[in-house]
């Protein structure tokens, strides 16, 4: 206890998606380097796709103790122009918009109030950050203070400067800000720190998102519409299912409230409810899939562009009631688990955040029916296995493409022989 001092048993998460927008050769990439600890390049380096980083924070307002993690999305403007799908889908995501400029090109820095009123259309609109980058020694600014004081009082704005022939105070922290986000990732164990001066800034202009998300929590009773990993409380669920829950299939479809307290229908749609959060990934990892109902909110899920992978077994998948001929032709990652034994399987991870396990299989019979139970948490110490233990499946597996770019002609060719 006086090597390690306790930390609060619950740490509160909080995920902020920030996309960085800016001319190529601003220093965008430099700037998340910098505020993650990592070495920066004295290279241009063009960056292709979409570069996420992940930079945690630690905050305590009042007497609730909050790790942000900010997710900075990083994409060269040449990707932006080629791509023309990564805009539009990064502007509906994200909750901040961080405008980078270089004090050596007047030019970049007059594109920015273009770019802050581009993103004002957006329906919520996202918080705006601005840096202005100040990466070469040899550099002199062509931007006047005045002309950065200006902006500032019109847009509200305050501009974080970047400049490295002035070094932070805090240098030790961006030496060691790397290795302990690292040590964050594995084990959840220490609160983190990313770049001191800088971080410290960006919070302030999302504080206000925090405010109003527990000003939400607590003077309303509805369950607020929030990530699941920004829940202030810990989610530990346990459904049980009978031979009794056959008596509420009845009421499946329509909108009838059961006076059961373990009413099967209820659970099947809390599930759904929570597979309808997720915002980032939706892994789902089953032996048996025939569930209708479960199956539409994982193409749903697709649709959104929640990035979805399905394992499932061979010999179940070529089942003529599964589902697997829904999910290829939506387009859904699948693979297959093609070993001699069985894929066992039964659970179901939101976010990387929440898992859902238990010995239900996803099947009608199993929720209207069968002594069966599902747990749901987003204890990080149980997730964290499930979300190693989906990877490595994941990888062991990679080989079943084969195998399903046949299965949809076997599944219609064993129709027809039924039919006749």
């Amino acid at each position: 206890i006086l090597e390690r001092p306790s930390l609060p048993s619950s740490i509160e998460e909080v995920t902020y998606k920030i996309f960085m927008v800016g001319r190529s050769g601003v220093g965008k990439t430099a700037v998340v380097s910098r505020l993650a600890g990592l070495e920066e390049s004295s290279n241009y380096t063009e960056t292709n796709g979409i570069k996420k980083t992940n930079i945690f924070w630690p905050v305590k307002i009042w007497d609730k103790v909050v790790l942000f993690k900010l997710q900075f999305w990083d994409t060269s403007e040449t990707s932006i122009k080629k791509y023309n799908h990564i805009l539009p889908a990064c502007k509906d995501k994200v909750d901040a918009i961080c405008s980078v400029f270089s004090f050596d090109d007047a030019t970049g820095f007059n594109d920015v109030p273009y770019l802050m009123n581009t993103m004002a259309a957006i329906k919520e609109k996202p918080a705006n950050i601005v840096i202005g980058t100040k990466f070469k020694p040899w550099s002199s600014s062509t931007i006047e203070d005045a002309r950065i004081k200006e902006f500032e009082d019109k847009w509200k704005v305050k501009v974080i400067r970047i400049d490295i022939n002035k070094p932070s105070m805090r240098s030790e922290m961006f030496d060691c800000s790397y290795q302990l986000n690292t040590i964050y990732m594995k084990s959840n164990k220490i609160l983190l720190v990313g770049g001191v001066v800088f971080t410290s800034e960006i919070l302030w202009y999302l504080y206000r998102r925090v405010y109003n998300l527990w000003n939400n929590y607590t003077n309303t009773c509805e369950v607020p519409k929030v990530q699941i990993s920004e829940s202030r409380q810990n989610i530990s669920e346990v459904m049980f299912f009978t031979n009794e829950s056959s008596f509420c299939r009845t009421h499946l479809y329509d909108e009838e409230v059961c006076s059961k307290d373990n009413c099967s229908v209820q659970y099947l749609r809390k599930i759904i409810s929570y597979m309808d959060r997720a915002t980032q990934s939706l892994d789902v990892c089953m032996y048996f899939l025939t569930c209708q109902s479960l199956s539409n909110a994982i193409v749903n899920a697709h649709k959104r562009g929640v990035l979805v992978r399905v394992i499932m077994d061979r010999r179940m998948s070529s089942n003529v009631a599964t589902q697997t001929v829904l999910f290829y032709n939506n387009g859904v990652a699948i693979r297959l688990a093609y070993e001699d034994n069985l894929m066992h399987h039964k659970f179901l991870i939101v976010d990387n955040a929440l898992v859902i396990t238990g010995s239900t299989n996803w099947t009608m019979s199993a929720f209207f029916g069968n002594f069966d139970h599902v747990i749901v948490t987003n204890q990080h110490s149980l997730v964290r296995p499930f979300v190693d233990e989906f990877d490595r499946l994941w990888k062991i597996f990679s080989q079943s493409q084969k195998y399903l770019e046949d299965l949809p002609s076997a599944f219609l060719q064993s129709s027809f022989n039924d039919s006749v």
